[in-house]
């Protein structure tokens, strides 16, 4: 052995070892002093270099913004998917209101005028607003002026979403039999 040299083993390695090089590491003496010495092109022992890092952290960071880019979407969605499903359940209470009613008690023409949904204003239904019409109505669902033992019931609800107004209505038929 090389007076200047000594060796070690180093821990088994996954993969094989080059040609020459039986995964051992050289120490060098300095003075007295042991100090590790690796070669790691000799070696075969790898790792990341600083572009390497770089570019797989840009690479996450395109893809972690691509991601990002769909959470505002996903929020919007939810605050239509609530309206809707607010202004289904408010239709529907009016409609069953009147469908109650008996034949003869359903006047025609506009019953209720576009009004606030609720009257407590601190209220998340107080920026709902509902309008009902009631209307005679033939065998093929066209509107006519005289009873012939149908009435059409439309209930329309308006709200704000956003900075555009939007509605819904409902359509149900009652019939005197």
């Amino acid at each position: 052995m090389n007076s200047k040299h000594l060796t070690y083993p180093l821990r088994p390695r996954r993969t094989a070892p080059r040609a020459g090089r039986r995964g051992q590491c050289r120490i060098l003496k300095n003075e007295g002093s042991l100090t590790p010495f690796r070669n790691l092109f000799l070696t075969g022992l790898t790792g990341f270099t600083l572009v390497e890092a770089v570019v797989a952290l840009a690479i996450f960071l395109i893809a972690f913004l691509a991601v990002l880019q769909f959470l505002p979407l996903g929020s919007r969605l939810a605050v239509i998917a609530r309206h809707d499903t607010q202004v289904a359940f408010l239709a529907q209470g009016k409609m069953e209101e009147y469908i109650a009613k008996p034949y003869n008690a359903l006047e025609t023409g506009v019953v209720e005028t576009r009004a606030s949904a609720v009257a407590d204003t601190t209220s998340q239904l107080h920026y709902f607003e509902i309008q009902t019409e009631i209307h005679h109505v033939d065998g093929d669902l066209n509107e006519v002026s005289e009873d012939e033992g149908m009435k059409k019931i439309e209930v329309t609800v308006y709200w704000r979403e956003g900075i555009q107004d939007k509605q819904k209505s409902w359509v149900t038929v009652v019939s005197r039999y």
